[in-house]
């Protein structure tokens, strides 16, 4: 079982003689509020497990903080032709407040062919992208050699194995701790996998929406529009159209490629080695924005007559439901999200 706490504070407003109404909703929920009474996780244990299910836990402590907001207006054009527009908007910050079991983090639910790449850690937003930060490319063999550790102690710290022309180049976050408080205070030069944090998140910054409408004597036209922006998305699909395993390198040659479905021009190596690390990294983080025309559509009455209903209409869908703009401006349809 789990337990939430909600406040809210809000306004419900009516101006310009009923035309007009605003609504506004701030509010502060805490999922898990009662000890014990955490937000549920689902588990998955690898398949070696057989067919068991573990079962579902309490783990955490969640808050979500925000608002909501809605605006509307509608008018006369004329005699007998009514207009009607409505704005809606809201926004929130997600954060985990307390793990169980006196835990800072845990990895999941779900992972892909490359590993975990979602965290769930006290003072950050449930479903984290964790991998990591990217510092440019290595622009030439020798700049590459001076970092490669491959053989031996670098030249040039931070050492990364495999560095070579072309890949990615890492940051090397501050891990050691030398005064023993807790809390890392210099670099140890090397790129592993310590180095990786926070380097993404699936919440968005703002959802927003509007309805459009417009009714002429029996006709009724409407549409709606929905976005989403300050999202992002790790795409796990990358391993085979832009890193290919590794087997090449991922300098880009052209322009930004704004379709996940074409290839991107890298310069083939000889050796294939794998460059570990940068399976996940901030370079498969990708904008999560979206725009959604869900629907437009009009109504006109049927025709009168004997055996037809009076007054009865049909509706007509205008659009495909569910046509997204990509970032780039391509139109894209999305099975989920």
């Amino acid at each position: 079982m789990e337990t939430d706490r909600s406040t809210n504070v809000g306004a419900d407003l009516e101006f310009a003689q009923g035309r007009g109404n605003l609504t506004i909703d701030v509010y502060n929920r805490i999922a898990g509020a009662t000890k014990g009474h955490g937000i549920l996780f689902d588990p998955r244990l690898p398949a070696t497990a057989g067919f068991a299910d573990p079962s579902v836990q309490n783990v955490a402590k969640m808050q979500n903080k925000g608002f909501d907001f809605a605006l509307a207006y509608s008018g006369t054009i004329g005699a007998g032709k009514v207009w009607s527009v409505s704005v809606n908007a809201g926004h929130y910050k997600n954060k985990i407040l307390e793990i169980a079991e006196n835990l800072t983090q845990f990895f999941g639910p779900t992972g892909t062919r490359i590993g975990t790449a979602v965290i769930n850690q006290i003072g950050q937003p449930i479903g984290a992208f964790y991998g990591l930060q990217a510092n440019g490319y290595f622009p030439d063999s020798a700049d590459a050699a001076s970092h490669d550790d491959a053989l031996g102690p670098c030249a040039v710290p931070p050492c990364q194995t495999n560095a070579k022309v072309g890949r990615i180049r890492f940051v090397d976050q501050i891990t050691v701790d030398t005064n023993g408080d807790g809390r890392p205070d210099i670099r140890d030069g090397l790129i592993t996998s310590a180095d990786r944090t926070i380097i993404g998140s699936p919440h968005p910054d703002l959802t927003a929406g509007l309805d459009l409408g417009f009714r002429t004597g029996s006709w009724d036209f409407s549409a709606t529009v929905f976005g989403s922006f300050g999202g992002q998305i790790f795409d796990a699909q990358k391993d085979f159209y832009v890193f290919r395993d590794f087997s090449t390198n991922v300098v880009r040659t052209g322009s930004r490629i704004p379709s996940a479905c074409r290839r991107t021009t890298a310069v083939r190596t000889r050796t294939p080695e794998r460059q570990v690390p940068a399976a996940r990294s901030v370079r498969r983080i990708e904008p999560g924005d979206q725009q959604l025309l869900r629907r437009v559509r009009h109504v006109r009455p049927a025709p009168h007559g004997p055996g037809r209903l009076a007054g009865a209409g049909v509706i007509a869908p205008l659009d495909p439901v569910g046509a997204h703009l990509s970032p780039g401006g391509e139109p894209v349809h999305h099975h989920g999200i």
